[in-house]
Parts: C-alpha cells; sequence; structure tokens
C-alpha cells in the first residue's frame, strides 16, 4: 500500500504546482439500485489542461457496495486511485481514458490465498461535455473498461450483457467539473 501511495504522490506531484494551462477540480458520479442491492461511486479529481482541449490529472475514488439478496445484508467500502486524460472536442464530445487501482475487500481468483486484492481498472470512455458558463462543465459518458479484473468493484455498475449472460464491462459516468 505505501509503494502505490508513493507512486502515485509523486505522479500528481507535477500537476499539482504548475504554472502553465488551466486547472480543475471536479467529482464524477456513478449510482444504481434495485430490491436487492446498490452500489454508490464518488471520485473527487484534479485536472490540468496540458494542451488545447486536453486534460490531464489524478482521482480518488470511493465506491460502496450494499447488497440484501436472499434476505442478507452485506455493505463493502472499497477505495482506489487512478490517472486519467480526456479530450475535449466540438464543443460537445469528449473522449478518455482512465487507469485506477481499487482496493476491495474480495478476492474471486481461483485458488487466492489472500481475502483482498488489488484490482487495476483501464477504462476508455466517450460522451457528452457540456460547458454552462465561464467555470462549470457537465461531462456524462460510457466507459469501457478493457481490463476488466474479476475482483473489478466497477463490474456491479455495468450495464450490458450477452444473451448468455455474460457481463460486458460498460458503464456510466457523470462528472461536475469547476474551473480554477
Amino acid at each position: 500500500m505505501k509503494k502505490y501511495i508513493a507512486i502515485f504522490s509523486l505522479l500528481i506531484s507535477g500537476f499539482m504546482f504548475s504554472q502553465q494551462g488551466s486547472k480543475e477540480i471536479g467529482v464524477d458520479l456513478n449510482f444504481w439500485a434495485s430490491n436487492n442491492g446498490g452500489s454508490i461511486n464518488v471520485a473527487p479529481r484534479f485536472g490540468y489542461e496540458a494542451a488545447d482541449n486536453f486534460v490531464i490529472g489524478p482521482s480518488v475514488r470511493y465506491i460502496n457496495h450494499w447488497s440484501t439478496l436472499y434476505g442478507q445484508k452485506f455493505s463493502s467500502n472499497i477505495f482506489g486511485f487512478g490517472l486519467y486524460g480526456h479530450y475535449r472536442f466540438i464543443e460537445w464530445l469528449y473522449a478518455g481514458a482512465d487507469f485506477e487501482l481499487y482496493f476491495t475487500p474480495y478476492n474471486y481468483k481461483v485458488g487466492a490465498t489472500k481475502p483482498k486484492s488489488v484490482a487495476p481498472a483501464l477504462i476508455l470512455s466517450a460522451g457528452l461535455s457540456r460547458k454552462i458558463g465561464e467555470r462549470f462543465r457537465i461531462n456524462a459518458g460510457i466507459n469501457y473498461d478493457i481490463i476488466n479484473n474479476v475482483n473489478s468493484p466497477l463490474r456491479p455498475s455495468y450495464i450490458a450483457q450477452t444473451a448468455k449472460g455474460v457481463r460486458i464491462p460498460l458503464f456510466y459516468r457523470v462528472a461536475f467539473i469547476f474551473s480554477i
């Protein structure tokens, strides 16, 4: 854990003290709920415009899953962090990539001896990006997790599946961004 925090700190230190380009703070969200449970996914993030319309930065993520399936109550809290790069174009669209690491309380790998695991995610995203006023922007996008790790806490948020019931790693996120 200390190694991950040290690497993350080194990667973001360059963004925190840079003088060129605009900066932004924001939060992205994902939520779902049913009679059997749900999930809330919140990630504060910092962004730096490294080039015209290209924003990079770090994020910290908190995910809470809960379940009441078959009368059994279960809840888990998951933390993670990551780096992202998003390119905004045609004033209404964005495309991007995020790399995130999650520290999960479960391990579904066959033969696993540790109850907890670190689950990586490499996410490609695309969607609408609309600036409202001078300092506010909303992003709403569809995301695809390329790695689709068996222990990924994103799996309950997947919104599609094949005819055979295999979950497709597509999910949505909405982001609220403020220029600083």
